[in-house]
Order: C-alpha cells, then structure tokens, then sequence
C-alpha cells in the first residue's frame, strides 16, 4: 500500500473534518509526515508573512467597495486575474 502513496506525490485537499485522521490514517500506513512540525493556519500565516485573511488585499476590498456601492457597478475580476499565476487558469 506504501507505493500508492508516494512522499513526492501533491494529496487532494482534504475536507476541514477529515484532515486530522488523515494523518493517523497516514501514521498507520507508515507514511511520515513531510515535517515534523503542526501549526495552525494562524500560526503559518504568522511564520510564512502572509496577512489574516480579514486584512489581506484591503486596498483591493476597498476599490470594489466603492465600485459596486456607490457606482453600482459588477465587481471587477482584478483579484481573479492577479491570482492566476497562483492558482492557475479560470476560465
């Protein structure tokens, strides 16, 4: 079973609820974990630079804010587009 799960290999994200008996599910099969060390996202944002979610992209937020309700526009795709080279195409 070990070769069906390959270290190298990206998993599928898991659901919120299954993630942590995923990893004794991984412990059983004698996978080990790629790092020893478990953090929560709060604390790998902290470690790795990236903002709380609430205040990340303010100045985007903020731009379609007044875009939507006081000009009564749709939003724009900035965000989608700029994130593209991140998570790929979205067509």
């Amino acid at each position: 079973m070990r070769h069906l799960l390959r270290a190298d290999v990206m998993l599928p994200p898991m659901p919120w609820f299954l993630a942590p008996f995923f990893q004794v599910v991984l412990a059983f099969l004698g996978i080990p974990p790629r790092h020893p060390v478990t953090t929560t996202p709060r604390e790998a944002q902290r470690r790795f630079g990236y903002a709380n979610p609430s205040q990340a992209h303010l100045e985007l937020r903020a731009k379609q804010r007044e875009r939507v309700l006081a000009r009564g526009l749709a939003p724009d795709d900035q965000g989608i587009v700029e994130s593209q080279p991140i998570l790929g195409n979205i067509a």
